[in-house]
């Protein structure tokens, strides 16, 4: 197994923790670049709001073809939306709309980690600098220690997460997320695994 496909123990349990971690406590930031929308897709509404095109899906007759400008995959059974021909043609990335009862709760970019520095640094600029960052280092099965910070944004209806390693040790999450939907999912989750322990 190559060392880009190693999953980090680290950052799997943290992952399954913040599942079903409580509600996200907000302190009042005076953020005057809180966004609530991210290339043209909407937070806290039906995607169709935003108004993009429909992505062509690729066939046999007419394969895939990049497209001209961003455009949104119809969402899946379980409530998630592609993007295609996202604005960074020189990053290695890519993009997935999460609904919630319908509405945009949160929009994750996949980023290759080699990028992580220059999409951090759009962020920063574009945002600001960020409310917290955690620091640290994440183990790999392996027993090697690698560098995985954690910068964030936090606004009075936005969230921003960027992971500097999430999952895998050569990729990078960031997370557009609506804050209020957030909370309501997790509190969902919270009550779906009560309600499935007390049938026990």
């Amino acid at each position: 197994m190559s060392a880009s496909n190693v999953i980090l123990s680290v950052l799997s349990l943290l992952v399954s923790i913040s599942s079903f971690a409580d509600p996200i406590e907000r302190k009042k930031y005076n953020w005057p670049q809180e966004p609530r929308s991210v290339i043209g897709i909407k937070l806290g509404v039906p995607a169709a709001d935003s108004k993009l095109p429909a992505c062509i899906e690729p066939s046999a007759s007419n394969g895939y073809a990049l497209p001209k400008a961003t455009c949104l995959y119809s969402d899946d059974s379980l409530g998630v939306q592609r993007i295609d021909g996202l604005p960074w043609k020189t990053l290695r990335i890519t993009g997935n709309v999460f609904l919630f009862e319908g509405k945009v709760k949160s929009i994750h970019f996949d980023i290759h980690h080699g990028d992580f520095p220059e999409f951090s640094q759009m962020l920063i600029e574009r945002y600001g600098k960020p409310m917290k960052i955690i620091g640290g280092a994440v183990q790999t099965y392996g027993g090697a220690e690698l560098p995985a910070k954690t910068m964030e944004w936090h606004g009075e209806k936005t969230l921003i997460t960027a992971y500097e390693r999430y999952n895998k040790i050569d990729r990078s999450l960031i997370v557009f997320s609506d804050a209020g939907m957030l909370n309501k999912s997790i509190e969902l989750d919270k009550k779906n695994i009560e309600s499935g322990a007390s049938s026990f």
